[in-house]
Parts: C-alpha cells; structure tokens; sequence
C-alpha cells in the first residue's frame, strides 16, 4: 500500500477571527468524533551549513508525537548533492543502513530516553556527519519519518562542503577505457564495454562523454555532459556529470554520477545513484590529467 506523505510546515494565520473562531470549533468536533490525533511535529536545524571537507557539522533533530499510540517504523536522513546518501535510523538511534561517515546519538532527556512535554513524546538525535566522507559540492538535506500508514517529510535546507584546494585544470584531459566492471541496478555488463570523455581545460561544463555496453543482444549506453569539478589534487580528480541512459528498448533515465580519476594508479570511478563502474586500466591523455 502507498503512503501518504506529509510535508511539515509551519501553520498560517488567518486573517479573519471570525472564520478562525468557526473552524477551530470545526475542528474540536472532528477530534472529537475521530479520537486521538495521530501526527508528528518535526524540526530539523544544523550547526555549520558551510564546511571544509575534513571538518564536521551537526544535525539536530526533534520529532514531537502528538499521540503516545503513533508507532514510527524508522527514519531516515537524506542527502541529495554530487551523491544520493539516505541514511536509515531505528528510533533508538541504531542505524539500519546507508549512512557512511554519519553518527547518530539519541539525545536523552530522562532514564526512558525520551521526554514528555504537555502529553507529546518527544524524540531528540542529535546526527554528526564527517565531510571526508562525501565529495566536495552542495547536498540538500531533509528528514523523513516514516509510520505504518504515513510518510512525514521536513525539508532541513541545504549544505556546503568545499574542497580544501580549489579545483583548477591546467590542461585539457582526455579519458578513454574498455571492458570494466558495471552494475546497472541488478544487471551486469562487465564483458564488453567502453568509455570515452573529454574534461576540457580550465571549465569543465562544456566536456561530454559516453559509455557503452552489450551483454548478448542488451545494449546499455549512456551519453553524459560534465557539469563541474568538484575535487583536484596532483593524484585525483573528481567531476560531476549528468546525462541520460538506456538499456535495451526500455525508456531512457536520467542519471547523475560522479567520476573518480585515479591518474596515478590508472583508475576510474563512476559512482551514480543506478550505474556502478570501475576501471582500473585507463588511457589519460593530457596536462589536465
């Protein structure tokens, strides 16, 4: 069954007393004849939203229950940046997946682990999130809440994580590799496939690319434009590509991956949200390699 999702946001007043008056007395008799309310106040705040990639930031999370029957299966705090990260918590703060470089710390305020104010129970975490563990670039974040039969969403603003140099190319670089390991979801074309893109020099916005792939008769392919460098340094560079792919007949998808360059050890790294590649012989040709 499909769970609704609410979307917590702060209320708006009215500007007529009188209609407020007449609703709020709609209101006291829908509760009355529908029992106890079952939702969820959430807030969500965060100590540093700009940080150098090393250094931490904290989340603060405060989940009030307006009902001591509401029973949260999880939740989950999400990232969506450079990459996707959404990262699965029990309510006891014991984490379930997904959240590499992440802590959690349930915050209590009595022995039970939770406190009562004005008969809401209340949850306190409080996530810290280590920087060395993501890529450089900006991550929306948000919180999700998850019941038996609702999904509840709070949208936490977004973060900052800069590189500790900033990324220049002093050169053109030319990236071209065949016959990696690739994971598309659950399907694999490791057997045959290449890929070719060029990061033209200074600005990578302009620089495309693609990537091909057959496993029998399926044709897998992926065309891509660079968008940005998000990381530099004498051994690795990273980008930030977007573009669309296709396997076999289906429809084509949108795809968001970052590549890892390893120029010293020859490696490439696509990591994207469906498609996993790795090569670990490649050709690089040019200054800004």
């Amino acid at each position: 069954m499909k769970k609704e999702i609410i979307v917590v946001r702060k209320k708006n007043n009215f500007s007529s007393k009188i209609f407020s008056g007449f609703l709020t007395g709609v209101v006291i008799l829908m509760l009355l004849f529908s029992g106890p309310a079952q939702a969820l106040n959430l807030n969500l705040e965060i100590s540093e939203k700009e940080i150098i990639k090393g250094e931490k930031t904290n989340f603060f999370v405060r989940v009030d229950m307006e009902s001591e029957n509401l029973s949260i299966d999880y939740l989950s705090l999400n990232l969506i940046g450079p990459i996707e990260t959404e990262c699965k918590f029990k309510t006891n703060g014991e984490i379930i997946e997904n959240c590499d470089g992440i802590i959690i710390e349930k915050i209590k305020t009595n022995k039970y682990g939770y406190g009562y104010e004005e008969d809401k129970k209340i949850l306190n975490y409080k996530i810290t999130l280590d920087s060395n563990e993501y890529f450089a670039g900006v991550y929306e974040i948000f919180l999700y809440v998850y019941t038996k039969d609702k999904v509840y969403m709070k949208e936490g603003g977004s973060i900052e994580i800069k590189p500790t140099q900033t990324p220049f190319l002093d050169g053109g670089c030319s990236i071209r590799a065949k016959n990696g390991i690739v994971e598309v979801g659950d399907r694999n074309f490791s057997k045959i496939n290449k890929i070719n893109f060029y990061i033209p020099e200074r600005k990578a916005r302009k620089g495309q690319g693609f990537f091909t792939a057959q496993d029998g008769r399926i044709r897998l392919s992926y065309k891509f434009k660079i968008e940005d460098v998000l990381e530099k340094d004498n051994n690795h560079t990273v980008i930030l590509v977007r573009g669309d792919y296709k396997i076999g007949k289906e429809n084509k998808k949108s795809e968001k991956s970052v590549f890892v360059i390893d120029s010293k050890n020859k490696i490439l790294e696509v990591i994207g949200k469906n498609i996993k590649i790795k090569y670990e012989e490649i050709s690089a040709k040019g200054k800004g390699c």
